[in-house]
Order: structure tokens, then sequence, then C-alpha cells
């Protein structure tokens, strides 16, 4: 589970975050990141719209796939952002380890690790 501290929670972060922010691609999410002024931690949002999957069970579990992956890098994330998860269809199939070594390589192509 994403403790409180690193998430999004407000709506209005949310927005912010999917107005003003820069989109790098990943091959089974979209990633909108941008630099966080009012904490000194990283914090994450996912969305997972109902054209992904309209059964709620399927977009459940993605989402806890991408919580959980998050949750695996997260002391490596530079702290100064916010991340927002823009989860597309390709994830649906996809397991842990698929999404831990996409979420990875997007962080790390787009230079949002510490190493």
């Amino acid at each position: 589970m994403l403790s409180k501290q690193y998430r999004l929670a407000k709506r209005t972060d949310l927005e912010v975050v999917r107005k003003q922010g820069k989109l790098v691609r990943g091959q089974t999410f979209g990633l909108l990141f941008l630099e966080n002024k009012l904490s000194n931690k990283p914090r994450f949002g996912f969305i997972v719209s109902k054209k992904i999957s309209r059964l709620a069970v399927k977009r459940n579990r993605v989402k806890r796939l991408f919580r959980e992956a998050v949750t695996k890098i997260i002391k490596d994330v530079k702290a100064e952002n916010d991340y927002l998860f823009l989860v597309n269809t390709k994830s649906l199939d996809k397991d842990l380890q698929d999404i831990l070594k996409d979420v990875t390589k997007t962080f790390r192509d787009n230079n949002l690790l510490n190493k």
C-alpha cells in the first residue's frame, strides 16, 4: 500500500499535474510529472479510466499493480516531483514484474531516478 504522504490525494493536485505536467510514455502507461514545491517527498496519482475496462475489478487490479511497482522503486525516485500515471489497455494482461520493468525503464530513461 502506498503511504498517504506519497499520494496525490486532492482532485485539484491531480488537475494541476494533468494540465501543467510533462508527458512521457512507457509501454503500458503515460506519465505526467511536474515539479512539486510543497513537499520534499515524491507524490503519485493513478488514473485508470472506464475506457480501459468497464469492470471496476480489472481497473482496481491494474491500479494495485502500479501502486506496488511504485512502492518498490520509491526510494530511488527524485523527491521534488509529482507523478501522475495514465494507464492504458496494454497493462490489463501484464503482471507485476512486467509493469515494474516498464516503470523502472521509463523513470530511468527520463532521468527521474536518483541513481
